[in-house]
């Protein structure tokens, strides 16, 4: 052992004094070093006091026969990889956290768009095109456009307003008559469809949708109807028949309907 004079130059050293043992003062002596104690720190996900520790020799949880499931806050047992993957092995009553929903600048859930009212939409428009390309005189298509005779939708309609603003309109009941109403209320009855869905995309079907689509269903079928049986020609002899148009008219109103009516939203 050194002891340092800081006031000289010269060091001091003093020799440790020989151990002795009074038991045996001729055995030697023997230097032994100890060794750290290092106690393992066991940590459990989940506690629970009848939980035993096993061990995790493949990196999964291992519950075997004689060790005891641990017990959740709500008394149901299980495995606890089950619950954080959320398969089909979950533990009755435990939840899986749901997915989050987005929200927008206002901190107000985004909904997701409704099917329903584009397919509303997009067949109502298909109607409305049904009616009105044949204005346009295409005569690869104009064969399928005609509701009568050769007569297509745009066009009952056009002769229709030029009665009003020239003044030969007479109201009557007839079966020629009630056909061009029952198409303009088809036509009317279908807009609306348009215009409430356009502005339901994110949201449930209106009620006024489907009241809409079924009325103009109804009036597409009633006017087929009275095309197939009772309206005749200008000599009154032969009963003018139903178009191609027409049953492509009611086709796409049965299915607007049917997309209104079906399915929760």
């Amino acid at each position: 052992m050194s002891r340092v004079n800081w006031w000289s130059d010269n060091t001091v050293t003093r020799q440790p004094a020989e151990f002795t043992s009074n038991a045996n003062p001729t055995a030697p002596v023997v230097a032994q070093s100890v060794q750290p104690v290092c106690q393992p720190i066991v940590i459990q996900p989940i506690v629970a006091p009848i939980q035993s520790l096993d061990k995790f020799l493949d990196g999964t949880y291992s519950f075997g026969a004689d060790c005891a499931k641990p017990i959740f806050i709500d008394g149901t047992t299980g495995n606890p990889m089950d619950v954080l993957s959320g398969g089909a092995n979950a533990p009755q009553g435990q939840t899986v956290p749901a997915e989050v929903a987005p929200v927008n600048g206002k901190g107000k859930k985004v909904k997701k768009a409704n099917a329903k009212p584009i397919l509303n939409f997009i067949f109502s428009l298909l109607f409305l095109a049904v009616v009105a390309v044949g204005y346009f005189n295409i005569e690869v298509i104009e064969g399928f456009l005609y509701l009568y005779g050769e007569s297509t939708g745009i066009a009952v309609i056009m002769d229709f307003i030029t009665s009003l603003t020239d003044g030969t309109f007479v109201f009557s009941f007839d079966f020629a008559s009630i056909v061009v109403y029952l198409l303009l209320l088809a036509v009317v009855m279908d807009l609306l469809v348009l215009l409430i869905s356009l502005f339901r995309f994110r949201k449930k079907t209106a009620i006024m949708t489907k009241i809409f689509a079924a009325l103009q269903l109804v009036c597409v079928i009633a006017m087929g109807v009275l095309l197939m049986f009772f309206v005749t020609d200008a000599e009154g002899e032969a009963i003018i028949g139903i178009g191609i148009g027409t049953y492509i008219l009611a086709g796409i109103s049965l299915v607007s309907f049917l997309i209104s009516v079906i399915g929760k939203r």
